[in-house]
């Protein structure tokens, strides 16, 4: 998809597109801190889905305990992981919750 350079740009920044992410590699997903075209619930559904795949191998190979503690560090591993994404790029529109500044 083409930018005309004077358009706003298609990230969100309020920004003019030549002034922005003209020349950068990259999209807007990428720039959210996650895979392009992966949102947190396609994330957590696809963690989710592992999880229970691998928990319900173990437990049919009658190895329950270590499919409880696998489970259980998985569905860890997922919450941190989601928790710990970089946030998405500041905006500088006024009453946008991203732009507020924690002192970075």
């Amino acid at each position: 998809m083409s930018h005309g350079r004077n358009e706003p740009c298609h990230c969100g920044s309020g920004k003019k597109y030549k002034q922005c992410c003209q020349g950068k590699p990259g999209d807007k997903a990428a720039k959210d801190g996650g895979p392009p075209g992966m949102s947190n619930g396609k994330l957590i559904g696809i963690g989710i889905a592992l999880i229970l795949l691998i928990s319900a191998a173990l437990w049919l190979a009658e190895l329950a305990r270590l499919a409880q503690i696998l489970g259980a560090g998985m569905v860890l591993v997922l919450i941190l992981g989601v928790a710990f994404r970089r946030p998405p790029s500041r905006r500088e529109t006024p009453g946008d919750a991203s732009g507020i500044s924690f002192g970075k």
